[in-house]
């Protein structure tokens, strides 16, 4: 039993001591003639009290508002965050294809540290029904490129659209169409989700001699990303990515990303790809992996390519994620500050709404103007807190 709910009347200890002081008070006014009786015990020594939480947390007016200059027609509602399932269910490999991945992996990769064994595990398909679509990503660090190719399984053929874009001298956004027969495309799958699964790592092992033997460390300034999910029709994703520079201490994961992802650049090489005129479908599936990218802390680079793209292809779905990033502490990084002004110039292309200047069109510092982002933009569950 609780010491405390077992006092009379169910006192706390610091009620029942307070009643005790002022009984003793009381006791002392009535022996004593000179002085009256005080209202309410004299405080002997102070015993804190913590306040009583409150229920609802104060909000200003302006963040309390259910409409906004960056959301005229209503703050949205957060999106519900997607929960993974604890223990997935993965589907089956084949054999053969683990057999051959492996022989693969144990080609390619160099061993710079001796004696050690490679062991090569492997990660769980958790796309386990149709193919819905693949997704792919490339580019360039020093190159300049990002690329974001959707394949959509229509039956019989695979509906290809290409986002591609260059961010340097030749600046550069399109789309490009095409399409390719499904069994080609389905053969692929089955040995790209093996080989991009394929989880290779070196178990040092100790020298007899005590010896130390180090083999060939290598490393490029080639500077690149890559990025292969499997969707299925539930929704379910089989996905991996790398980006960064290509070395020999990162070849576990590089590895198993070039032997997925080559096969499939060069099906896509093959495909007729023509010009098309930017879709609602384009806008709608960027926004999807430009919210995605941005809540998984992408490469610096990466973030800022996505970011440049956004004014051109962004919807108003990813305004309360540019919010958060708007809110972000710039501190030293220069891709930090130039994350801010993509971020403020993504608000005002998307939005119609200019964040640079004041109601009374005066302009503002970016400082400012990412503050007014983060307040305007943000959705309705940040701006009006609810009693539970």
């Amino acid at each position: 039993m609780d010491p405390a709910t077992s006092l009379p009347f169910r006192m706390r200890p610091r009620a029942a001591l307070s009643k005790l002081l002022f009984a003793s008070a009381l006791v002392g006014c009535v022996r004593g003639a000179e002085a009256p009786c005080p209202a309410a015990a004299p405080a002997l020594f102070s015993i804190p009290v913590p306040a009583e939480p409150r229920s609802v947390n104060p909000v200003s007016p302006a963040a309390a508002s259910t409409t906004s200059l960056c959301h005229p027609d209503g703050r949205p509602s957060p999106s519900p965050a997607k929960q993974r399932e604890d223990r997935p269910f993965c589907d089956a490999f084949d054999a053969g294809e683990i057999s051959r991945v492996e022989a693969q992996v144990r080609k390619n990769l160099v061993v710079y540290e001796k004696p050690s064994k490679l062991v090569i595990d492997f990660g769980c398909d958790e796309a386990y029904g149709t193919t819905r679509e693949l997704v792919f990503e490339s580019g360039s660090g020093h190159g300049g490129s990002l690329d974001l190719v959707r394949l959509k399984n229509e039956g019989s053929v695979y509906r290809i659209r290409r986002i591609s874009s260059l961010h340097y001298d030749r600046k550069r956004l399109g789309i490009e169409v095409a399409e390719l027969p499904a069994p080609t495309v389905d053969a692929l799958i089955e040995k790209t989700r093996v080989a991009m699964l394929a989880q290779p790592h070196f178990i040092r092992l100790l020298d007899p001699s005590g010896a130390i033997g180090l083999g060939t460390v290598s490393f490029t300034s080639n500077d690149f990303h890559l990025r292969l999910a499997i969707v299925d029709t539930g929704g379910r994703s089989t996905e991996r990515s790398f980006t960064g520079y290509d070395s020999s201490m990162e070849q576990e994961t590089i590895v198993p990303m070039r032997l997925a992802t080559e096969p499939l650049e060069k099906l896509l090489s093959t495909a007729a790809f023509r010009p098309s005129a930017i879709e609602d479908e384009d806008r709608e599936f960027f926004t999807a992996e430009l919210v995605r990218q941005l809540k998984a802390t992408p490469n610096w680079w990466v973030r800022e390519r996505y970011l440049e793209i956004a004014k051109t292809l962004g919807t108003k779905a990813a305004l309360p994620t540019l919010a958060t990033l708007a809110a972000a502490p710039v501190r030293d990084g220069a891709s930090e500050a130039r994350t801010r002004e993509l971020v403020i110039d993504a608000v005002a292309a998307i939005s119609g709404w200019d964040p640079r200047r004041d109601e009374a069109g005066q302009m503002l510092s970016s400082v400012e103007a990412a503050a007014a982002v983060a307040r305007e933009c943000s959705p309705l569950s940040d701006s009006v807190v609810r009693d539970d």
